[in-house]
């Protein structure tokens, strides 16, 4: 009888501890974009300087999300939109020996000094057809955080699972017109 209530108390704190969602960037529970809703559903502070936000569409939930509205804050000294997104860039490079999806494209607006990149990646290795296809648009700009300079990351996700991965790469040049001019208009402001 004590074990079954041991676990039980156990069960219920970790559902508890799953549950709590935190608005670190203060920027609240809810964003708009593209014309739907997204419901922040994780959040992580894993040190001092970085702090992590995911926000789903009604329903979805960050183990099997369809779409996903990310905003990452970063406080460090000597970080640049250019050096992040060019550190991204790298790491698609690498990525592309192994990954048959992974291609990406990169923007830079000169005026605002921010970076976008819009990259496909999958879980299919050369040869094989993937199972998950995920199309993603990173913005990078730089803000201050208490004085500090610091990179704002705002990225949309789009993932296909299975028999959806071919209906998503099939639609991908509409959506990828559609998000880049979406994440243009789209303005986060953090709050901290």
């Amino acid at each position: 009888m004590i074990k079954r209530i041991i676990s039980l108390v156990l069960t219920m704190c970790s559902l508890t501890c799953m549950a709590q969602v935190t608005d670190y960037l203060k920027i609240g529970n809810t964003i708009k974009f593209n014309k739907e809703n997204y419901t922040l559903g994780w959040s992580s502070h894993p040190n001092d300087g970085y702090y992590i936000q995911e926000y789903f569409p009604k329903g979805e939930k960050p183990e099997t999300f369809k779409k996903m509205f990310t905003i990452n804050v970063l406080v460090a000294e000597g970080i640049t939109p250019q050096l992040a997104a060019q550190a991204k860039c790298t790491e698609l490079d690498n990525r592309k020996k192994t990954d048959n999806c992974c291609h990406y494209k990169k923007y830079e607006n000169k005026k605002s000094g921010e970076y976008m990149i819009d990259f496909l990646v999958s879980n299919g290795e050369k040869g094989k057809e993937p199972t998950v296809v995920e199309f993603n648009l990173y913005r990078y700009k730089a803000i201050k955080v208490n004085g500090k300079n610091a990179i704002q990351l705002s990225f949309y996700s789009q993932r296909a699972y299975n028999a959806d991965v071919y209906n998503l790469l099939s639609k991908l040049v509409d959506i990828r017109t559609d998000v880049l001019s979406k994440m243009l208009d789209t303005d986060v402001k953090v709050g901290l």
